[in-house]
């Protein structure tokens, strides 16, 4: 089991092997304007696929808006 720091918030998984890519498609996030730092390391988009979260890990996935 998990239990990590998503945006601030404390989550348990049953999966020990969740990858990043699932865990951003959970949250619901815009698939094209985001970023995801997981222990104040910016992960870049290439390593979405492979990347697997740790037990622990802190995570914030921040979106980008539009506006002026």
């Amino acid at each position: 089991m998990l239990e990590i720091t998503i945006n601030g918030e404390i989550k348990s998984y049953q999966n020990d092997k969740l990858q990043l890519k699932a865990l951003i498609q959970d949250f619901g996030v815009d698939q094209k304007r985001y970023a995801v730092e997981i222990n104040e390391r910016i992960i870049p988009k290439s390593e979405h696929d492979e990347y697997i979260i740790s037990n622990g890990d802190v995570i914030e996935i921040v979106t980008a808006v539009g506006g002026g």
